[in-house]
């Protein structure tokens, strides 16, 4: 079973994001492919930390890679590649 969350739609918080992160790694969770992040300024996108990623995945939710797949507190998969297919199919 699971539970579709739209965090677009729905919102998502700077906590759960940064749980997210911890569990799956903000380099993978951050989504540097989209369109959001193309349109950012450059000073937001040079020096990254994960504090800085987190805080810019929670004002813009489209920088969160989707799909993101949760399951309970540690097990975090974001995107649709191959290796993550494996791991939750």
């Amino acid at each position: 079973s699971y539970a579709f969350h739209d965090v677009r739609e729905d919102g998502v918080t700077k906590a759960e994001i940064a749980k997210w992160a911890k569990a799956a790694g903000w380099e993978t969770l951050l989504n540097k492919a989209s369109a959001t992040w193309r349109g950012l300024p450059e000073d937001q996108k040079t020096g990254l930390t994960e504090a800085k990623a987190v805080a810019l995945m929670a004002a813009n939710p489209a920088l969160i890679k989707r799909p993101l797949i949760v399951r309970g507190d540690t097990e975090v998969h974001a995107g649709w590649t191959d290796a993550v297919k494996k791991r939750v199919m």
